[in-house]
């Protein structure tokens, strides 16, 4: 991760559904978990980028929707805005504060509401450390019980 800005930079046509869905598979493969996916993607969203950063960082995001969620389903939209794509992941969950979200970008942390769920704490911080050098933005914020994992994507 030290050297990722010289030496992860590849960028490359690829659709934002076909992405998402390739790692909702292999989570759910890993952990073996009865969730539902449900989203709401344009199924021709094709955007320029890093296909590998935007890989890891969906994989991160979706493993942690899979592993932390309260509810069966996992929602994840994907839309166009102006000069950007909205990616945004969403589970239900309990016990995290919007004012501790900040928290969880850093390196090894890990919530209390977490406690009996393997993990390293760096999911997230991975998932902030790619985005920096990707031209994406992580914003993570809890609402009404709700987690939003959002990735805005500059076109």
């Amino acid at each position: 991760m030290d050297r990722i800005k010289g030496t992860f930079a590849k960028h490359e046509a690829y659709n934002v559904e076909d992405v998402i869905q390739q790692q909702w598979l292999q989570v759910c493969q890993e952990y073996e978990l009865n969730k539902q996916l449900s989203c709401a993607i344009d199924k021709h969203l094709v955007i320029s980028g890093n296909r590998l950063a935007m890989e890891v960082v969906m994989k991160n995001l979706l493993s942690n929707a899979l592993k932390y969620s309260l509810g069966p389903d996992i929602r994840v939209t994907a839309q166009a805005e102006d000069q950007a794509v909205l990616v945004m992941v969403e589970n239900a969950c309990e016990g995290l504060a919007d004012v501790d979200t900040g928290l969880l970008i850093k390196k090894y942390f890990r919530s209390d509401n977490v406690s009996g769920q393997r993990g390293t704490g760096l999911g997230l911080w991975i998932c902030q450390t790619l985005c920096d050098v990707n031209d994406m933005k992580l914003t993570l914020t809890v609402q009404d019980g709700i987690f939003y994992a959002a990735v805005r994507i500059t076109t």
